[in-house]
C-alpha cells in the first residue's frame, strides 16, 4: 500500500515530465523594430522644462537647491514642499526641510502630505525638550 502511494507522484512525474515546448532558434530581434531614443539634447530640453531653483537664506551651508519634476501622468499626481524650520537644539538656528511626495492613483495622499507634514514636523520638535545632562566625570 506504502508503494503504491509512493509510486503514484513518482510516475505522474515521469509522464508529465515531457519537454514538448517548442525551441526558438532565431533571436525575437528580428521581428521588432527598435526606434532611436531622444537625443542628449532633447532629454536636457525635456527636464529642463520642470526645473526650479530655490535660493535660501539664514539656514547655515545652504545657499540654495535646485530640481527638476518630470510628470509621468497628466495632471501630474506629485508634490514638494519645502520651508524652514527653527532647530530644537541650537537658539536661534533654522534647519531647511524639504519633502517630495510621490502620488499613486490620484494626487489626494501628495497633496496632503505637502501641507501637513511640515507643520506637523515643526509643532513635534517644538515639543522636544532637552535631556539633562550628566555631570561631568572627575579627572582621576
Amino acid at each position: 500500500m506504502v508503494a503504491g502511494v509512493v509510486g503514484a507522484p513518482a510516475i505522474w512525474w515521469l509522464e508529465n515530465s515531457r519537454d514538448d515546448a517548442p525551441y526558438i532558434e532565431s533571436p525575437p530581434a528580428e521581428y521588432w523594430s527598435v526606434e532611436p531614443g531622444p537625443s542628449k539634447a532633447q532629454v536636457t530640453r525635456i527636464i529642463s522644462q520642470g526645473a526650479f531653483s530655490f535660493p535660501v537664506r539664514h539656514v547655515a551651508g545652504v545657499t540654495r537647491y535646485d530640481g527638476a519634476q518630470l510628470a509621468s501622468d497628466s495632471p501630474c499626481e506629485d508634490q514638494f514642499t519645502h520651508g524652514k524650520l527653527p532647530s530644537p537644539w541650537k537658539g536661534g538656528s533654522k534647519w531647511m526641510a524639504r519633502g517630495v511626495f510621490d502620488g499613486h492613483s490620484g494626487p489626494q495622499k501628495s497633496e496632503l502630505l505637502k501641507t501637513q507634514l511640515l507643520p506637523f514636523v515643526r509643532h513635534s520638535l517644538s515639543q522636544m525638550q532637552p535631556t539633562p545632562t550628566k555631570s561631568p566625570v572627575p579627572d582621576e
